[in-house]
């Protein structure tokens, strides 16, 4: 059994799931006091679980923008590019740079949903592992 069974289970969740299931916005809108409220991401629970799983694992990696600059990640291709043919160390620092993305920029999980970015990131795995 793979030590990253749990998050293969997400594989055909992020495969078929799309953007307006996974992530929805909230607020937005005058109070009855007439504060206006700013708008804020509301995911679905099977994402949030999946970020949950994935601090769970060793797939964390604390110097991710240094690894990404190391591999010339930082450049003009999005990381999710660089994602068919990496290994595993640039693969642990492009999932890190994805799940902290949400702490930077509201709505970035939502993206990362829309462009498959987690799917691919787990199929990726999966092959890495099968080696």
């Amino acid at each position: 059994m793979s030590k990253y069974q749990n998050l293969f289970k997400y594989i055909s969740y992020f495969e078929n799931i799309n953007v307006d299931e996974a992530c929805h916005w909230s607020g937005g809108e005058k109070n009855a006091e007439g504060v206006m409220t700013i708008p804020y991401p509301i995911y679905h629970s099977g994402l949030t679980e999946f970020i949950h799983e994935v601090y769970k694992t060793d797939l964390i990696d604390h110097s991710y923008i240094r690894t990404m600059d190391n591999y010339k990640v930082l450049s003009p291709k999005k990381p999710i590019d660089f994602v068919p043919d990496c290994n595993l160390e640039l693969l642990k620092a492009i999932l890190t740079f994805y799940t902290r993305g949400e702490k930077f920029c509201d709505g970035f999980w939502g993206s990362a949903v829309k462009d498959k970015v987690f799917y691919k990131i787990l199929v990726r795995l999966a092959e890495l592992e099968a080696k």
